[in-house]
């Protein structure tokens, strides 16, 4: 049955050209060149989409050349996650339609918007058609262009659709936009486009980058309050990296987001088949021999997604208990972030976490000791040429100058240079024994053997243990360095930095300090300060934020804990008739009024000794008859709102 608000001039159209094959049912689509319908094709006996141009664009020959471009580019693709085209339909002047597979499910954009920011195994999962589809393409000489979650589309079964490729460049072919047009959405345009250049193949692999950075975060990659600002911070690169966004993408995820969104396309992966397989990595990393399913995720994504955090929680863990035990330290810092940003109340991964710390502890007193028998050893050698220089036989007679005032000469350039000479060589030796006793003191109060977790094998999988750790971060940098040790009275100046260490409770929180953010990871590592005081604030998602002045004395190297509270909770309580409510077996009811929302108010407290979600038990009874009653028990988190519906009449 057609629907009454598709215009007659189009079912005219396709009666006259289809001869009654088609018939457009509902309009399920509209861009800035044509207009999709679902329509059903009655010779075959099965639904189709129907894109039809525009009207006004009709009349442009080169609008027109362009779109029956896109029908003959898809056509000689096959690629399951491409969509087929069936058809063209065309009348010059008048018609333009393409007929293609119809995909029964919903664009990216609006399942993000359903259902909101994925796991990055999910979308990793789900990426993983995508840019096969455009390995594709790109062999048979297709660029799209304009990838973007509204030309991908979600089928029943899960499996991703690219679709719409109306501003595909054919590799080879006259371009046909005038010198300088943009082509393409701004928010998932390359730098090289924005600038004009010829797009290639790298260039849907930064819009890739965007689609997913969109995916993981659920903001874009690149912010502006307007276009231009827009395509200015994209060619800049100005945008924040996923996982300081959102910390449960994880450092791992962020770097390979990090590589498709690279501004110059020779850093970015060389091809697709290059980026598929940077993703295939990354999943057979994290979740091994069982990825994802997207076809259970489609239709029930809650329970599914459930599933796939408790699988990449239990395989964080046992990586970076590997890693540690490998002696990997940044990987085991990397993975222990991600894990304590989705479970921050796991014991296991907060005591690895201490142990990390102290075990970085050690090598830096390590460090220091060495750096000190160093010196000595330097110190002790010099004594030793200069004792064996003294020691020498002076020079013969006939290397003697016999004129008196040769003689002179001679006395006055080398007996003051000998004097300092031997001069400097007790006070090396003075500090060379200082040296050695320093070192010595603190080598005796380093334990001699340093536990280190065994490594953790997986139940029924091997055990995962990455070995790229990647480039890792330069913001630590090394200021050991070696302190005076010639002064007269023994002492020696105290180091101008010193190594101050915040543990954060709960460990999703972020310090910021001087200016500069840490999460909760980098902040145990250690921040480097100069004695005096300092005001630090901590804030998280679902905390209060807290500030807290601390001071740095000269020499010492601190460890400070910060404790939060969690903001309350909420249950949006709506029932049918007036009622009295007990939460948690409370002795005192609160009163609500029948069909108004009730916002109830439930209390968490510090971190430390509360969890960051509470399941609580509610009782609701009819305020006139108290035998009418339900009980419910609801999951409640910090600072958000929990619905729940009673109904309390019979039924």
């Amino acid at each position: 049955m057609t629907d009454a608000a598709i215009p007659d001039e189009y079912q005219r159209h396709l009666d006259r050209l289809a001869a009654d094959r088609y018939v457009l049912v509902r309009e399920i689509g509209r861009g800035g060149m044509a207009t999709v319908y679902a329509a059903r094709d009655e010779k075959l006996k099965r639904d189709v989409a129907i894109k039809i141009l525009h009207r006004h664009l009709l009349r442009d020959d080169e609008h027109c050349a362009r779109f029956r471009r896109e029908a003959e580019a898809i056509a000689r693709l096959d690629h399951r996650a491409i969509v087929e085209i069936f058809d063209l339909l065309e009348e010059r002047g008048q018609f333009l339609a393409i007929v293609m597979e119809f995909i029964d499910g919903s664009s990216l954009d609006q399942m993000l918007d359903d259902r909101g920011p994925l796991l990055p195994e999910l979308a990793a999962a789900m990426a993983v058609p995508v840019v096969d589809a455009l390995a594709a393409a790109h062999e048979a000489g297709v660029i799209h262009r304009d990838l973007k979650p509204s030309n991908i589309l979600i089928g029943p079964d899960g499996q991703p659709v690219v679709t719409d490729f109306g501003i595909a460049h054919i590799v080879d072919e006259v371009t046909l936009t005038d010198a300088g047009a943009i082509l393409g959405s701004p928010a998932y345009m390359s730098p090289e486009a924005i600038d004009g250049q010829p797009a290639q193949a790298t260039s849907d692999l930064f819009s890739l980058g965007a689609v997913l950075h969109l995916m993981v975060t659920g903001e874009p990659a690149f912010r502006g309050h307007t276009a231009p600002e827009l395509m200015r911070n994209i060619t800049e690169g100005r945008r924040r990296p996923a996982d300081r966004i959102k910390p449960e993408v994880g450092r791992e995820f962020s770097k390979t987001l990090d590589q498709l969104l690279a501004l110059s396309p020779e850093d970015r992966p060389p091809s697709a088949t290059a980026a598929s397989r940077l993703l295939r990595q990354f999943l057979d990393a994290s979740m091994g021999r069982h990825p994802p399913n997207l076809k259970q995720w489609f239709n029930d994504p809650e329970r599914t997604t459930l599933k796939t955090r408790q699988k990449i929680l239990k395989s964080l863990k046992i990586r970076a208990q590997n890693a540690a035990t490998e002696a990997d330290h940044r990987q085991a810092f990397d993975l222990l972030e991600r894990h304590l940003s989705m479970a921050p109340d796991d014991e296991e991964a907060l005591e690895l976490l201490d142990h990390l710390h102290s075990h970085q502890l050690r090598h830096r007193l390590l460090k220091r000791s060495a750096l000190l028998i160093g010196v000595a050893a330097v110190a002790f050698a010099l004594w030793q040429a200069v004792g064996s220089k003294e020691a020498d036989p002076p020079p013969s007679d006939s290397n003697l100058v016999e004129s008196d005032s040769g003689l002179a000469e001679v006395e006055e350039e080398t007996l003051p240079g000998a004097v300092e000479t031997v001069e400097r060589a007790r006070l090396s030796s003075d500090a060379a024994a200082r040296a050695t006793t320093a070192a010595w003191q603190v080598l005796e109060s380093i334990p001699l053997a340093v536990d280190a977790p065994r490594p953790v094998e997986a139940e029924e999988e091997p055990a995962l243990i990455t070995a790229n750790a990647g480039d890792g971060d330069t913001d630590e940098p090394q200021r050991d360095e070696l302190q005076r040790m010639d002064q007269p009275d023994g002492a020696y100046s105290e180091p101008a930095v010193i190594m101050v260490r915040f543990r954060l409770v709960p460990p999703s929180a972020t310090l910021e300090l001087e200016g500069h953010e840490y999460d909760a990871v980098r902040a145990a590592r250690g921040v480097e300060l100069s004695p005096g005081s300092y005001e630090v604030t901590a804030r998280g998602p679902g905390i209060k934020t807290a500030r807290k002045s601390i001071d740095i004395d000269p020499g010492v190297e601190a460890e400070h804990q910060i404790v939060l509270n969690w903001k309350d909770g909420r249950i949006r309580l709506v029932t049918d008739r007036d009622a009295l409510v007990w939460l948690d077996g409370a002795s005192t009811p609160q009163s609500i009024s029948g069909g108004t929302p009730e916002i109830l108010t439930i209390p968490f407290g510090p971190a430390d000794r509360s969890e960051s979600r509470r399941q609580v038990e509610v009782r609701i009874a009819d305020r006139d008859d108290l035998q009418r009653s339900r009980r419910h028990t609801v999951e409640v988190r910090p600072d958000r709102e929990t619905p729940l519906a009673v109904t309390l009449s019979d039924d």
